[in-house]
């Protein structure tokens, strides 16, 4: 097993790797390759310096920038088992050769199996990241906001016996991951439950949240079931307001062959009667949360039920 620090390391190197590839003149001609969590390049045309896209929280999407022309890139995995310091990763490099266009985009996309039934290829994604959103620039500082509009009330329904749980987090092009790991034990359990289905919460004014996983009680507490979000696309509602009552939807979870899927509704006149019977002052307050649909660098292979959109993920 390779310790968790190789992931560190490699990190720290990616930015030194894409600069060597950077011309003089800027990135004006070249080509972008960027890559899929957990997929890990060991050398590209010979260079044996390598990165880690990582997964989950530690997740820096790659930014490698190459001259136009044919490509070798030599494709490896590196990823941690849940609960665990240690990471896994794949026993022989593949090599993956492909022609690269000026100013176009390549994503390295993996795909996970058991041994050595693993898949990676060089895929050309200029039409889907040629435009990528930029990600918002979130109100860090509050000193010099209304008292009344630093916080902002989450509203959110739930299925029967099942509670959404919601982490704070951060826009990284396409990808949205969680701020850091501590908020898997302490985000969660802030959230409210209320009638008819109803939860609450508390948002700062700058933060943006996603689902991350998913309660499901069946009879007493002791048999409460934890579904996480994996390989999948996302409602991420970012940048939120303070002075608010955010509705973020209807979460509808539905037992499928490997886990659990959700789908988001919204039912607004429902939201208000619920506020109106329960918060009255805040009724006024009511908006629908706005949102994107984002992929999270969480992979399955790191987690225990699999709860994912009923969106596909591209």
């Amino acid at each position: 097993m390779v310790r968790i620090e190789s992931v560190c390391l490699a990190l720290a190197l990616l930015a030194w790797h894409a600069a060597a590839f950077a011309q003089d003149n800027g990135s004006a001609g070249q080509a972008m390759l960027r890559c899929d969590p957990g997929s890990r390049i060991d050398g590209i045309d010979g260079d044996g310096r390598y990165v880690v896209g990582s997964y989950g929280s530690g997740f820096n999407d790659c930014e490698i920038r190459l001259a136009p022309g044919k490509h070798v890139v030599k494709a490896c995995y590196e990823v941690g088992t849940a609960g665990a310091t240690d990471v896994y990763k794949c026993d022989q490099p593949r090599d993956l050769t492909f022609e690269a266009s000026a100013g176009s985009i390549y994503r390295m996309r993996l795909k996970l199996g058991r041994a050595d039934k693993w898949e990676a290829s060089i895929e050309d994604v200029t039409a889907t990241e040629s435009n990528v959103p930029a990600s918002p620039t979130a109100n860090k500082s509050r000193k010099d906001i209304p008292k009344d509009q630093r916080k902002s009330m989450v509203l959110v329904r739930a299925s029967e016996r099942d509670e959404p749980a919601f982490l704070k987090g951060e826009v990284q092009h396409l990808w949205f991951k969680m701020r850091d790991a501590r908020q898997v034990l302490s985000g969660p359990s802030k959230m409210h439950g209320e009638k008819d289905g109803y939860f609450t919460d508390k948002v700062a004014n700058g933060e943006s949240l996603a689902i991350y996983y998913m309660f499901h009680q069946e009879g007493s507490a002791f048999s409460r079931e934890f579904s996480y979000v994996c390989a999948t696309e996302l409602p991420v509602y970012e940048d939120l307001p303070g002075g608010k009552v955010l509705y973020l939807g209807d979460y509808h979870f539905e037992r499928v062959p490997g886990g659990t899927r959700f789908t988001v509704t919204h039912d607004v006149e429902a939201a208000r009667n619920f506020l109106q019977a329960n918060h009255p002052e805040l009724v006024d307050k009511l908006v629908v949360a706005d949102w994107r649909m984002l992929r999270t660098p969480e992979l399955c292979e790191t987690k225990g039920p699999t709860l994912r959109s009923a969106a596909p993920a591209r």
